[in-house]
């Protein structure tokens, strides 16, 4: 039974792989690949998530750190014109380090105050960030230039789409590690048993640290892409709301799979309301609805659901 399952989950991380890889050849619309690339840029914040869910810290300012991110490799890129290839690690060390001084102060709190506390943390960002004029203000930052090799340009979508699956590659390999040494092997006893973890001499607030200040690098890897995509950063992208709905990408992948649940949560979040044509409107309502199916029918995600299915076959 544990073959199986180990193969299972190799195959689908296989398929997901090669279809990421051969999407831009069955998708011409440049539209639907702007779409895919906010998506996976949105699923290396999720893979976070999920780190700082499997030590038991529930958050809501998962957006907040993909910002900071962002705000940095802005910043850099147009104030003081440095290059993306190194705004893109300062981002992400700059973004830690803010996670690493945050962290000593909300991980000491229990659960519930954690909560709380990524809840003003993510209200003061934004406000913050929108009352600063030398950040942009609410106006946001503008001219954020792109990527570039030389003489050549990440212009078109498809380059673009690529440049995000290397980033994300990058990520994935970063918590690979993480989940294969001492340090995942914690964080899945803290996961199971946070007293009994403690009994045994883990430490609950080091490894939780570990966890919340890697959620921050890569965040800040992903928002400095997000940036120099972009090209314009305003306060409100970062907002709570958007917290909410990357968390609910991890619901609705499977917060048991840390690479390709938040891969098709991020699709699904960000692809179901452009099929079906919502609005920003109506996007809160669509959002309420995904929560409810995913309570009643999908509470180990769609790709736990699949899992499940997979194994009665192989059974």
């Amino acid at each position: 039974m544990g073959l199986s399952k180990n193969y299972q989950k190799r195959l689908i991380l296989v398929v997901v792989s090669i279809t990421l890889l051969l999407l831009p050849c069955f998708i011409r619309s440049q539209h639907w690949l702007h779409v895919l690339i906010l998506a996976v840029l949105e699923s290396i914040v999720v893979m976070g998530l999920i780190a700082q869910y499997k030590v038991k810290l529930v958050t809501f300012c998962s957006a907040t750190f993909w910002g900071i991110g962002a705000y940095i490799s802005g910043l850099l890129s147009t104030r003081c014109h440095f290059d993306f290839w190194l705004c893109l690690p300062l981002s992400a060390i700059g973004t830690a380090v803010i996670a690493l001084i945050l962290g000593l102060v909300v991980l000491r709190a229990g659960w519930v105050t954690f909560l709380m506390l990524s809840i003003v943390i993510a209200e003061v960002f934004v406000e913050a960030i929108g009352h600063l004029p030398p950040l942009g203000g609410w106006d946001g930052i503008t001219g954020v230039p792109y990527p570039a090799i030389g003489s050549f340009v990440f212009l078109s979508k498809t380059s673009y789409y690529y440049l995000t699956i290397g980033l994300f590659a990058v990520c994935v390999l970063i918590f690979y590690a993480f989940y294969r040494s001492p340090i995942g092997t914690a964080w899945l006893a803290i996961g199971q048993s946070s007293d009994l973890a403690a009994s045994i001499g883990v430490n609950l607030f080091r490894y939780r640290m570990a966890a919340y200040v890697a959620a921050g690098f890569t965040s800040g890897l992903s928002g400095s892409l997000y940036a120099h995509y972009s090209s314009y950063l305003v306060p409100n992208t970062f907002d709570i709301l958007r917290s909410l709905y990357m968390s609910i990408s991890g619901v609705i992948g499977g917060m048991n799979f840390v690479v390709v649940g938040p891969v098709v949560g991020s699709f699904v979040m960000k692809g179901l309301p452009e099929l079906l044509r919502i609005t920003d409107k109506y996007e809160p309502i669509f959002v309420g609805v995904m929560i409810i199916l995913c309570a009643l029918f999908f509470r180990k995600g769609v790709v736990g659901m699949f899992s499940e299915r997979m194994m009665r076959a192989l059974r």
